[in-house]
């Protein structure tokens, strides 16, 4: 129960973090587009 929990944890953080740096750079190359 612990290690599966810690599992999605980290999941959850990964996805966060790579919806944020994918929303980062879109909002930078649209910035540098226009």
């Amino acid at each position: 129960f612990f290690f599966f929990f810690f599992f999605y944890f980290f999941f959850f953080f990964f996805f966060f973090f790579f919806f944020f740096f994918f929303f980062f750079f879109f909002f930078f190359f649209f910035f540098f587009f226009f």
